[in-house]
């Protein structure tokens, strides 16, 4: 295993242990949970993509395939869960007053 192996599985890690204990904080709001864990992956997609798309010396067209792969569904991931979380603010601001 080399050093960026190592690198991406500590920070991929990381993020996974964060999200999970921002997850066990909001356990009884199911809603809450689904949003952070798509923020969780999404992360977790962006950091490995972003890993590897500095670590691998290959032709272009195979980092754009992994670009695609990697990058792309990590921002789609990222964005719905934050989206879902500003949702669930609102609800909960609106139905508090």
């Amino acid at each position: 295993m080399d050093m960026m192996h190592i690198v991406s599985i500590a920070l991929i890690a990381g993020i996974v242990a964060s999200g999970g204990f921002v997850v066990w904080l909001f356990r009884r709001e199911p809603d809450r949970v689904l949003c952070l864990v798509l923020l969780t992956l999404g992360a977790c997609l962006l950091a490995y993509g972003h890993l590897e798309w500095a670590a691998r010396h290959e032709s272009p067209e195979v980092k754009e395939a992994m670009f695609i792969r990697h990058v792309i569904a990590g921002w789609a991931l990222t964005g719905m869960g934050f989206v879902g979380l500003m949702g669930c603010r609102r609800r909960t601001d609106a139905g508090g007053e």
